[in-house]
Order: structure tokens, then C-alpha cells, then sequence
């Protein structure tokens, strides 16, 4: 056993020897003279302990045969012992040797890695950097006066500290294709602080994202205040606009009126445009207020929602603002259908007045042909005016009728418009017929000619028939026989009668049909026909 020791003693010594000239080579530093020389003499060191090691084990070994043969058991089995723990120190010094064997393998090595190293801190470094700067813009986001300028500062300086890291991620992964040993060990370390950078930029561009919402939100609600102004700005030119009506004026003129109405309709449609581009505004904003990050949406959502309320409050006053002047325009309308209608029925009086005389027969026998004329032409004057009013009259009625049947339309405002129809119906009735009488001015003059010679011809006949009764109950004499000579006379008499009605008849046959005028007047001469031939 002393033996034993003694070799594992001085396997111990040369390892520890190794380990110790294997330190230098650190030590040596960029004096690559020194690390050659320590590398040197590490390796040679190295070669004496494993030398060293491999003498005590050899001989330990050789000392296992013989403890076997040891007779007694007790000292066998203390040297068996002895030697197992002899056996085992003997490899942990080879283990701790086995790499001081490839001192230099792993000098060359780490003089890689390092320099691999280098290479990446130096785009590493920068990036760092960048992520610090990143940081502090971010970080003056968060306070008051935050402005486009500012965040554009910060979405700068993130976009360039991210495009840094990926640079330099890209960088590490294709040097780690290609690494091994330390320079992998040294690399995965790397990547660590790159993961690192890469969380706290993931945090930075949640934080820029949040104030860029906010910029946008507080650039929102400016937006949709200013629209809600313009809103309520219109509201209140409309609500001037009928300030003529409430001057406690009874009624204005009805041009007057018009224009106001007019004015108001234009002030009102103005608003309601706003209104409309307000409330669709605040709606598609709505729905972007819900997409930002909790704190700015919380805000924005608020802030909209009141301003929807305030939105309703001015679309209710313009609403009833509408309501009043529809009432204004639709009372102007019908102040407007009246004047028309009062008008056009004011030119058919005038023409049925000046076509008067048409209707009196007796007046009509007493008027020369110039005076005809000249009532005829005034008629005819008088009647166009009245068609042209009446015509207008109806065209306006008829269109705001169509409008008063409307989704605005009133029914009490229709009915109030049929009556002006109506009454414009009545007026061209009237012309019409007064027309009609003007044009037939010609036809009755010759139909009452007619009526004036039928009737003379008849009174005519009349008294030929007459003559013949009055001979006839003169015929006997005082005895009661008949005179020839009488009977004679009432024959010829009887004959000239018959023969004057058929001649009349015949002449009032053949004028009224082409003369209708004359068929009432020689109708009325009918009932004296039957009573000169009963005669």
C-alpha cells in the first residue's frame, strides 16, 4: 500500500502541477508570446501527469491480483478497500485531467468565441443603446403635452432600436449555425440579453401603441366637437331665421312670408346636413374607440356618448324648429293657393260678367253686329286671361296637393287644397259655358231669324186657316142650307191653310237640322202645329 500512495501521490501532484502552468495561460492575457510558452508548457505538463496517472493505475491494478491471494480474509478485504478508493481517486484526477490534455484546443476556442463575441457586441451594443433611447422617448409619452411630434419621435426611435435587434438576431442565428463548444455557450448567453431587449421593446411598442391612441382618440374628439359645434352653430342660424315670426307680427306679407320660410327651410336643411354628418361621425368613431387599449377607449367611448346625447338634444330643437315652419310654409301655401285662386275666379267674373249679354236674348236682338263684335273680341280677351289664371291657379294647387300628400303632408292641409280645386272646377265651369255662349253668338242671332220667320209663316198660315173656319160657319144661309158659293171660298180658303202649314212645317224641318241652336225655340212652336191642323 505505500507503494500505492506514493504513486497516486505523485499522480496528484503532476495533475495539480497541470492545473496550476494551465492558469497561466489566462494569466498571460494578450501577450500572445506568454500564452504560447504556458500553452507549451500546460501541454507538457499535462503529458507528465497523464503519464503519472496512468503508472499509478497501472500498478494499482497489478496490486488487485495480488490482494486476492492474501489468505486472510480481514486484511483482504481492508486492502481490497484501500484499493477501490485508490481506484477512484485516480479517476476523478483523470477526469480533471482530460481537459487541461486539450488546454490548447480550448484556448483556440475561446480565442474564437471571443472574438465571435466581439462581433456580436459590437452590433449588440449599439442596439442596446438604441432600446435605452427608445425608452426614455417613450417613457415622456406618459406625461402631459403629448403632441404628434413627440410620438413621432418615439415611433422613430422604437422603429429603429426594433430594426437594430433584428439585425442583429438574424446576425447571432447564422453565427450559431456554424458554432460550437464555447462560442455556442457564449452565443446562447448573447441571445439571452437580445431576448431581453426584445420583451422590453414588445413593452415599449404597447406603450407607444396606447399613446398613439390617445393622440388619436384626443385628435378624435376634437374632431367630433368641432362637428358637434357646427351642429349646434346651425341649429342656432336656424333658429334665427324665424325670428320674423315671433315679433308678435299677426301676419306678415305673404312675400314676406315666403322668403322668411324660404330662409328658414335653407337654415334648417343646413343643420340637418350637419347634424347627419355629425351623427355618422360619432357612429363609425364609436367603432374605433372600441378597437384602442383599455384606457383610451374607456375615454373616447365616454366623451362620444356624451356628445351622442348632446347631438340628440340639437336634433330635437331642429325637429321642432322644422315642425313649426312646415307649418308656416304650408299655412303661406294656402294663403298663396287662395290669392290664386281668388284671382283667377276674379278674371272669370270679369269674362262672365263682359259675356253677360250673350245670356239675355232680348239685350242680344238689341245689339248691332259692331257692338257684338267688339263684346265678342272683349269676351275672348277676358276668357284667355281667365283660362291662363286658372290654369295656374291649378297647376300650383295641384302640385302642393301632391305635396300635402306627403310624408310631411297634412290631411287637414289637403282638404283645405280640394276645396281650392273645387272652387277653381266651379270658375272654369262658368267660363266655359259663358264661352260656349260667346262662340254661338252666330247661331242663335240666325236661329232666333229663323224663329221670327217660322212664326210669321205660321201666324200666316194661322189665318188661313182661321179664314176657312169663319167662311165655313158662314156657308148657310138663314135657313140652315149651305152656300155653294160659300163653301166654295172656305175650300179654297182650307187649302191655302193646309197648304201654308205643310210649306211651314217643311221650312222649320230643313232649318233645324242644320241650325241647332233653333231646335228649343221652333220646339216651343210644336204644340201650335196639331191645333191649325185640328182646325
Amino acid at each position: 500500500m505505500p507503494e500505492v500512495e506514493k504513486k497516486a501521490g505523485a499522480a496528484e501532484d503532476a495533475v495539480e502541477k497541470t492545473a496550476i502552468t494551465a492558469e497561466t495561460v489566462a494569466a498571460a492575457g494578450e501577450n500572445m508570446e506568454e500564452v504560447q510558452q504556458a500553452l507549451e508548457q500546460t501541454e507538457l505538463s499535462a503529458k507528465l501527469a497523464q503519464s503519472a496517472v496512468s503508472e499509478a493505475r497501472i500498478f494499482l491494478n497489478s496490486q488487485q491480483g495480488v490482494v486476492r491471494k492474501l489468505e486472510s480474509e480481514k486484511i483482504r478485504a481492508a486492502a481490497t478497500a484501500d484499493l477501490a478508493n485508490y481506484q477512484t481517486k485516480l479517476q476523478a484526477l483523470q477526469t480533471r485531467l482530460n481537459p487541461l490534455k486539450c488546454v490548447r484546443q480550448d484556448w483556440h476556442q475561446k480565442a474564437a468565441a471571443k472574438k465571435l463575441v466581439t462581433e456580436v457586441l459590437e452590433k449588440l451594443a449599439p442596439a442596446e443603446v438604441d432600446v435605452v433611447r427608445a425608452e426614455e422617448a417613450t417613457l415622456l409619452l406618459s406625461g402631459g403635452g403629448l403632441n404628434r411630434s413627440m410620438l413621432q419621435e418615439a415611433e422613430q426611435a422604437v422603429t429603429k432600436a426594433s430594426d437594430h435587434l433584428i439585425a442583429t438576431t438574424k446576425f447571432v442565428e447564422q453565427k450559431k449555425n456554424t458554432a460550437s463548444g464555447v462560442a455556442l455557450q457564449e452565443l446562447s448567453q448573447l441571445e439571452e440579453r437580445i431576448k431581453s431587449g426584445q420583451q422590453k421593446m414588445a413593452q415599449l411598442r404597447s406603450s407607444l401603441k396606447e399613446a398613439a391612441e390617445r393622440v388619436t382618440s384626443e385628435s378624435l374628439l376634437k374632431e367630433a366637437a368641432d362637428k358637434l359645434k357646427a351642429v349646434e352653430d346651425s341649429v342656432a342660424k336656424a333658429a334665427d331665421a324665424e325670428t320674423p315670426f315671433l315679433m308678435g307680427i299677426a301676419e306678415l306679407p305673404l312675400d314676406e312670408t315666403k322668403n322668411y320660410v324660404k330662409t328658414c327651410d335653407a337654415a334648417a336643411t343646413a343643420a340637418n346636413t350637419a347634424a347627419s354628418i355629425a351623427r355618422m361621425f360619432l357612429a363609425t368613431k364609436m367603432v374605433e374607440a372600441k378597437r384602442y387599449s383599455a384606457g383610451p377607449s374607456s375615454k373616447a367611448q365616454s366623451m362620444l356618448q356624451e356628445y351622442h346625447k348632446q347631438l340628440d338634444a340639437h336634433t330635437k330643437c331642429l325637429a321642432e324648429l322644422k315642425s313649426r315652419n312646415l307649418a308656416r310654409k304650408q299655412k303661406a301655401m294656402l294663403r298663396e293657393a287662395e290669392s290664386q285662386t281668388v284671382e283667377a275666379e276674379s278674371l272669370a267674373q270679369q269674362m262672365t260678367a263682359t259675356a253677360a249679354v250673350f245670356e239675355d236674348e232680348t239685350k242680344l236682338k238689341s245689339l248691332s253686329p259692331d257692338e257684338i263684335r267688339k263684346v265678342t273680341e272683349e269676351t275672348s280677351k277676358a276668357e284667355a286671361a281667365a283660362n291662363t289664371a286658372l290654369a295656374d291657379a291649378r297647376k300650383f294647387v295641384t302640385s302642393r296637393q301632391i305635396e300635402a300628400k306627403g310624408k310631411d303632408g297634412s290631411v287637414e292641409v289637403g282638404a283645405e287644397f280640394a276645396k281650392f280645386q273645387a272652387r277653381i272646377s266651379s270658375a272654369q265651369a262658368e267660363v266655359q259655358k259663358f264661352k260656349k255662349l260667346c262662340n254661338s253668338v252666330e247661331e242663335r242671332l240666325a236661329a232666333m231669324r229663323l224663329l221670327e220667320e217660322a212664326t210669321e209663316k205660321l201666324s200666316v198660315a194661322e189665318t188661313q186657316v182661321n179664314k176657312a173656319t169663319d167662311l165655313l160657319a158662314k156657308s148657310n144661309d138663314e135657313e140652315g142650307w149651305p152656300d155653294s158659293n160659300a163653301v166654295t171660298a172656305a175650300e179654297a180658303a182650307l187649302n191655302e191653310g193646309q197648304s201654308s202649314l205643310r210649306a211651314v212645317e217643311g221650312f222649320i224641318d230643313t232649318r233645324v237640322r242644320s241650325k241647332a241652336h233653333a231646335r228649343e225655340e221652333v220646339t216651343q212652336m210644336q204644340p201650335r202645329f196639331p191645333a191649325a191642323v185640328t182646325k
